[in-house]
């Protein structure tokens, strides 16, 4: 890449990246509303609030989603990883997308434990609901 190119592969990093972060500021938003209601606070795990495994799973997959769409496009049009560290720069990116990724699912497990049975809906109808909500997450994970 040459010099007079840095500015336009820079730019395409950036290219349609504001919904991204916009997104993630409005659920940081909604989410910090969410606190205000009791069953969001009840409970911990691990002598760990169960805010704080709230919030602790409420920004990992935003970090988790801004790490991947920053760095694998800076990447894709800038080759810095590769540049930088060579072949070991798709194992770094990859040890901490892994990261990331299980870490998203241990802190919701972790606020599930922290804040199980607070909404005082029925074990049959919380059955269903996980039922019902764990077919598209399946897909999700799929695709």
């Amino acid at each position: 890449m040459s010099e007079g190119d840095k500015p336009h592969q820079l730019k395409l990093v950036f290219e349609r990246q504001v919904y991204h972060y916009l997104s993630s500021a409005i659920a940081i938003i909604i989410l910090y509303f969410l606190t205000y209601f009791a069953p969001v606070t009840v409970g911990g795990f691990l002598s760990i609030s169960t805010i704080v495994w709230y919030w602790t799973s409420a920004i990992i997959p935003i970090i988790h989603q801004l790490f991947v769409g920053f760095f694998w496009r800076l990447e894709l049009h800038c080759k810095t990883l590769t540049r930088r560290f060579g072949y070991n720069g798709f194992i770094l990116f990859g040890v901490i997308f892994l990261v990331l990724f299980v870490g998203r699912f241990i802190s919701v497990i972790c606020l599930a434990f922290a804040n199980g049975n607070t909404l005082g809906i029925d074990l049959w109808i919380t059955r269903l609901i996980a039922i019902i909500l764990i077919i598209p997450t399946v897909y999700l994970i799929y695709r």
